[in-house]
């Protein structure tokens, strides 16, 4: 995700993926939603924190130059899914 920075700190790359998450469950996906961040990329690390994201638990998913992280949602018990 990446804005223009004359539009940055508006909040368009956050409601753009809420919009995409919110469109993937329309649609029926069930499944883990990733995101790649880079690792230096400390705006965009908190941008996907912020959006629920958090770091993938496989030790694998976490190169020298990429993050991953996956969106943790919570059940109607609270527990992240």
């Amino acid at each position: 995700m990446i804005t223009h920075p004359a539009h940055r700190r508006r909040g368009i790359a956050r409601e753009t993926i809420a919009l995409l998450v919110q469109e993937a469950r329309r649609l029926g996906y069930a499944g883990p939603i990733g995101a790649m961040v880079e690792a230096t990329h400390d705006a965009a690390l908190a941008l996907a924190r912020s959006a629920g994201f958090v770091p993938d638990p496989n030790p694998a998913a976490q190169h020298r130059h990429w993050r991953e992280l996956v969106l943790a949602e919570r059940t109607p018990g609270g527990a992240l899914s």
